[in-house]
């Protein structure tokens, strides 16, 4: 085969393929022109061209759509981020004022003329509390508290104004409580433990206060508070405010509590509660 540029008989482009016939004497000639050959292909291309060409005019408006609707999402999200870092400062600032507050507070029940045994009292229960927003702000969750650091600084400070004869032994679970049931747990912990180092170990006798904190199988919790001191007859009415404070911290988590005791057997506070709203 060949390609004749301009063919004799009409002056056109063709192909042109011939096959010698040595036993007939003769060769066989046959022709196309390159227009009838390539004409189906530039049909075909265009037609191809003409089905992609508006595909792809689709297919840029919409990646320019697309990359538009993702940079206003960036920016949607930059924004939020940056008022939820914003809302964090605040939520830190609020807890860390109102610590300052809780302790400016304690600091001027000190100045009153108020019989020294209520003024540590009411000083133990104010840094309770204090101690639960200095936990929070601390912390990057406020929505709950992990307790266990929170509860052993709050013993520790308890302990720390106390008898040393008389020995602490914590077993506290890291649980998740609401950040709501933080501070009546706290002060309820500061009613019991303050209480048994104050009467359950007169004159300076030794013992020991045991402080449990465990998750139960139903979805609550057991704090546990039991000492071997002098014991006490739970019938006989408080003197002070702590038992009536006890009960109503105990409604507030929405659980159950429970004094026991024996004259010299020690005493023995359990509270159950649950651990989630």
């Amino acid at each position: 085969t060949y390609v004749s540029e301009s063919s004799p008989a009409e002056g056109v482009a063709r192909v042109v393929g011939f096959h010698k016939l040595p036993q007939l004497g003769v060769v066989a000639i046959a022709s196309i022109g390159q227009h009838a050959v390539f004409a189906p292909l530039w049909s075909a291309i265009l037609i191809v061209t003409a089905l992609i060409g508006p595909i792809s005019i689709m297919l840029l408006i919409f990646a320019f759509v697309i990359a538009r609707m993702l940079r206003q999402s960036a920016r949607t999200q930059a924004s939020l981020a940056a008022a939820l870092e914003h809302n964090e400062v605040l939520f830190r600032e609020i807890h860390h004022r109102v610590k300052n507050n809780l302790q400016s507070v304690s600091s001027l029940l000190q100045m009153q003329p108020i019989p020294r045994e209520i003024k540590a009292d009411m000083g133990q229960r104010i840094a309770a509390m204090s101690a639960v927003h200095e936990h929070i702000y601390r912390s990057t969750n406020f929505d709950t508290v992990r307790v266990q650091n929170y509860l052993t600084t709050l013993i520790e400070n308890i302990r720390a104004g106390s008898s040393p004869s008389v020995r602490v032994v914590e077993d506290i679970e890291d649980l998740e409580v609401d950040k709501d049931a933080a501070t009546p747990l706290g002060l309820i912990i500061n009613e019991v433990v303050a209480n048994a180092f104050k009467h359950a170990f007169p004159q300076g006798r030794e013992g020991t206060i045991r402080v449990s904190l465990v998750r139960l199988a139903d979805g609550r919790a057991e704090l546990a508070v039991a000492d071997d001191g002098i014991g006490f007859d739970p019938a006989q009415p408080g003197k002070g405010i702590g038992r009536r404070l006890i009960r109503a911290l105990t409604s507030q988590l929405g659980g159950e509590s429970e004094f026991t005791s024996e004259p010299g057997l020690g005493s023995r506070f359990v509270l159950v509660f649950p651990l989630a709203k």
